[in-house]
C-alpha cells in the first residue's frame, strides 16, 4: 500500500512523504496486525512462553532482547504515518498494548516454571510499549526497550544458571534457599528483579514513570491500568525471587512423580494382596467343604455300624443260651507249682500235667570229642574207637563178641 502511494519503501521515503487519512489509518492498522503477530500482542501471544522454552542464552539474546521487540521498533519508526491517520487507530494501538501487559502480568502470577514467569513478563513489558506507542510517547517507548533489554537478559542469564545448578530443575516449588550455594547469581538476579520491579534508582523506574506520564496525558484509564500492571510485575517477580533464593530448600524434597509412582506401587501391592487373600479364601472354601463331605461320610458309615451292632445285638438276644457251660479252653503243659505249706492254696490243687518229651533230639553244637561207635548187641555200651569197653550184654539177647573182638 505504502509502496503503491509513493513509489518506495525506504525510511527516507516514508517518513517524508505525505498519506491521506484513510491511507495511514489503513497502513497503521495492518502494521499493528503485523506488530501484534512479531511482539506477541493480544491475541497472538501464546507462542512466545512455548518458545522460551528453548535454551536459556537464546531467551536472554533473542527472544527477550531483540527479535521480538523489532514490532515495537518498526511502530516507532513509522510514527509519521501513525501522525497522518486517525486518533482512534492510535488509541487502538495503546488500548492492545495495555490489555496484553494487563493479562500476562495476571497469567505470570500463577506460573511455577521459572522460565514461564520471564516469559509471560516479557509479554506483559511488551505490552506496556504498545502502550507508549498509542499514547505518543516513542522516546519512552524505545527507552524501555533497551532498559528491558538489559534487565530481562540478566534475568534469563540468572535463570539459565539456576536450572543448570539444579540438574535441569525448572518447578520453583522445588528450589528455595539458594541465597547460600549460588551467592553470584543470587546478588545478578536481585538487581533484575530490582530493575524490573520500577524500584528507584534502577533504570526500570524511569522508563516506566514516563510510558505513565504520557498515558496520564492521553486517558486516565489508561494510566491505571498500566500502574496495576506494573504492582503486578513487582508482585510476580517478589514472588519468583523469593520462592527460589530464599526459604527452606525444597530440591531435596520428593518429585510429584516419585510420589505417584510409589502410591502406584503401593497401590499395586495391595491389589496384589487382595487377589492373593480371595484365592487363599476361595481354597480355604474348597477345603471346608471337602472336609464336610468327609465329615457327612463319617457320620453315614457310623451311622450304619450304629445299625449293623444293634441288628447283631438283637440277633444274639433271640438266639437259646446253653444250659451248662463246658471249659473248652485246652489245658496247660506247664506244669503248677504246688503249694508245699499247709495253707489255704493246698485246698485247691490243679492238676498237673506232664512235660511233653521232645520228639527230636536237640541240636547241639558239633562236638570235638573222638567219634564212639555203638555195639550192635549190647544196649548202652558205647565204646570209642581204638579203646576196649566193659561188656554189658542185653537182656533177652546174646551177644555176639562184636564188641571185644573190637576191643
Amino acid at each position: 500500500m505504502v509502496f503503491g502511494a509513493i513509489g518506495s519503501i525506504r525510511y527516507a521515503d516514508v517518513l517524508t512523504s505525505e498519506f491521506s487519512s484513510g491511507m495511514a489509518t489503513a497502513a497503521v492498522i495492518l502494521f499493528l496486525v503485523a506488530a501484534t503477530g512479531k511482539s506477541a500482542q493480544i491475541p497472538l501471544f501464546v507462542w512466545l512462553p512455548d518458545a522460551m522454552a528453548g535454551p536459556t542464552p537464546v531467551s536472554a539474546l533473542i527472544h527477550a532482547a531483540t527479535m521480538v521487540t523489532s514490532g515495537v521498533y518498526l511502530l516507532t519508526r513509522l510514527n509519521p504515518i501513525l501522525a497522518q491517520a486517525d486518533p482512534w487507530s492510535t488509541t487502538v494501538i495503546a488500548w492492545v498494548g495495555a490489555l496484553t501487559a494487563l493479562v500476562a502480568a495476571l497469567a505470570a502470577l500463577v506460573q511455577t516454571d521459572i522460565k514461564k514467569v520471564l516469559a509471560y513478563s516479557t509479554v506483559s513489558q511488551l505490552g506496556y510499549l504498545f502502550l507508549a506507542i498509542g499514547v505518543g510517547g516513542y522516546v519512552p517507548a524505545i527507552f524501555h526497550m533497551v532498559t528491558h533489554a538489559f534487565f530481562k537478559a540478566l534475568l534469563f542469564l540468572g535463570s539459565g544458571s539456576v536450572i543448570h545448578g539444579l540438574h535441569d530443575e525448572q518447578d520453583m516449588r522445588r528450589m528455595g534457599g539458594l541465597t547460600g550455594f549460588m551467592p553470584i547469581t543470587a546478588g545478578t538476579f536481585i538487581v533484575g528483579w530490582l530493575a524490573i520491579a520500577g524500584v528507584p534508582p534502577f533504570a526500570g523506574f524511569w522508563s516506566k514513570d514516563e510510558i505513565l506520564l504520557y498515558a496520564w496525558n492521553e486517558n486516565p484509564v489508561l494510566w491505571a491500568i498500566g500502574l496495576i500492571t506494573a504492582i503486578l510485575t513487582a508482585f510476580y517477580m517478589t514472588r519468583q525471587v523469593v520462592l527460589t533464593f530464599f526459604g527452606r530448600t525444597r530440591f531435596f524434597d520428593a518429585h510429584q512423580d516419585e510420589i505417584d509412582a510409589a502410591f502406584g506401587h503401593a497401590i499395586t501391592e495391595a491389589e496384589a494382596g487382595v487377589l492373593a487373600a480371595e484365592e487363599a479364601v476361595s481354597k480355604a472354601e474348597e477345603a471346608m467343604a471337602k472336609a464336610d463331605d468327609d465329615v457327612a461320610k463319617k457320620q453315614l458309615a457310623l451311622t450304619k455300624a450304629i445299625d449293623l451292632a444293634e441288628a447283631q445285638a438283637a440277633v444274639d438276644a433271640r438266639r437259646p443260651m446253653p444250659t451248662t457251660t463246658q471249659n473248652w479252653s485246652r489245658p496247660s503243659t506247664r506244669p503248677t507249682r504246688q503249694c508245699r505249706r499247709r495253707c489255704r492254696h493246698s485246698r485247691s490243687r490243679r492238676r498237673s500235667w506232664p512235660k511233653p518229651r521232645l520228639l527230636m533230639p536237640r541240636r547241639s553244637r558239633p562236638s570235638t570229642r573222638p567219634r564212639q561207635r555203638p555195639c550192635r548187641c549190647c544196649v548202652g555200651v558205647v565204646r570209642p574207637e581204638g579203646a576196649a569197653v566193659r561188656h554189658r550184654p542185653h537182656p533177652g539177647r546174646r551177644c555176639l563178641g562184636l564188641c571185644r573182638s573190637a576191643a
